[in-house]
C-alpha cells in the first residue's frame, strides 16, 4: 500500500511538473512618439498634460512595466492614446478640435511599430493636415 501510494504521489508530481509552463515576465520599455507635421500647435485636454506638440515637433512618452519577451503591434487591443486619457480631445491651436474617435489617433493601425532592442518598443503616430481638416471649430 505504501509503495502504492507513493507511486501515486510520484506520478503526480511528475504530471505537475510536464503540465505546468513557467511564466516569465521581461521589463519592457515602449516609447511613445507623437510627430507633429503640422503647422498647428496641438494639445490634448488638460487631464493629458503630457500631449503638446508645437508645430513641426515631436513630443515622447515612456511606459516601462514586465511584459512577454517578444511584443508585436498586433499585441496591442486599444492605442496608446487611451492610457493618457479617456475620450480625449484633439486641439489644433486652441481653436479646433477633434475626438478623432475610431480614426486617427484613436484607431492602433495608424501607429508605426518598431522593435528598437530586446524590451524596447515604439510606437509612433503622426498628426498630419488631414487631421487638422477633418476636425471641428470648437464651440
Amino acid at each position: 500500500m505504501r509503495q502504492k501510494l507513493t507511486w501515486i504521489i510520484s506520478l503526480i508530481f511528475t504530471f505537475s511538473l510536464i503540465s505546468c509552463e513557467k511564466t516569465i515576465d521581461y521589463k519592457v520599455n515602449l516609447n511613445y512618439v507623437f510627430v507633429n507635421n503640422t503647422k498647428y500647435k496641438i494639445s490634448f485636454d488638460e487631464r493629458a498634460n503630457v500631449l503638446n506638440i508645437d508645430p513641426i515637433s515631436k513630443s515622447f512618452y515612456t511606459v516601462s512595466s514586465e511584459g512577454p519577451k517578444e511584443l508585436k503591434k498586433e499585441d496591442f487591443k486599444t492605442s496608446p492614446v487611451q492610457t493618457l486619457c479617456n475620450n480625449c480631445v484633439v486641439f489644433f491651436n486652441d481653436s479646433k478640435c477633434d475626438t478623432l474617435k475610431g480614426r486617427g489617433i484613436e484607431n492602433i493601425d495608424n501607429y508605426e511599430f518598431t522593435k528598437i532592442k530586446q524590451g524596447e518598443y515604439q510606437l509612433k503616430y503622426t498628426f498630419n493636415e488631414s487631421d487638422y481638416l477633418s476636425s471641428k471649430f470648437c464651440k
